[in-house]
């Protein structure tokens, strides 16, 4: 009888000790934003007069109907965005956004508060596979700006004029 419990114990300790090889994730949920002034002025580069400033800019999810101001101490991006000179596009600034991918939402939202008075827009359908999450589709108020094919174009990159 020992012998039965001793080999029912080892296969139970054994069975237990066997780790499910981890499988990737790739979570592709970024944009890069250019804005410009209708003569095209770089509203990013903040030594231009009227430029949205990083410290100013909000972002905010739609969560459960509910406007949410995103912000963690413990991501790399804390405020779920950031703002960068390009020096291959001639000192262009870029705001590179992450999306919300909130799960089991089909269109989630994220909106871009550039001060007080102004707020942007951006829906976008979500591509999900075991191993992924993406985008197939970027509205900016409600104006298609980016679609799935372009991506073989190059980077998901979107200016804004205001």
């Amino acid at each position: 009888m020992k012998t039965i419990l001793s080999i029912l114990i080892l296969a139970f300790v054994f069975n237990s000790c066997k780790k499910e090889e981890p499988k990737g994730l790739t979570i592709d949920t970024h944009i890069s934003i250019r804005v410009k002034n209708k003569s095209g002025m770089d509203l990013l580069n903040p030594s231009n007069p009227g430029a949205y400033l990083e410290q100013d800019i909000k972002i905010f999810y739609l969560i459960n109907g509910v406007k949410v101001r995103i912000y963690n101490v413990h991501y790399p991006s804390f405020r779920y965005f950031y703002i960068s000179e390009d020096a291959g596009s001639h000192g262009n600034f870029w705001m590179t956004l992450h999306l919300n991918d909130t799960p089991y939402v089909e269109y989630p939202i994220t909106y871009i508060q550039w001060d007080e008075n102004n707020t942007d827009t951006l829906k976008h359908d979500v591509y999900r596979t075991e191993n992924l999450v993406s985008f197939k589709n970027i509205w900016l108020n409600d104006s298609m700006v980016w679609k799935s094919e372009d991506y073989a174009k190059g980077p998901r990159n979107i200016e804004i004029i205001k």
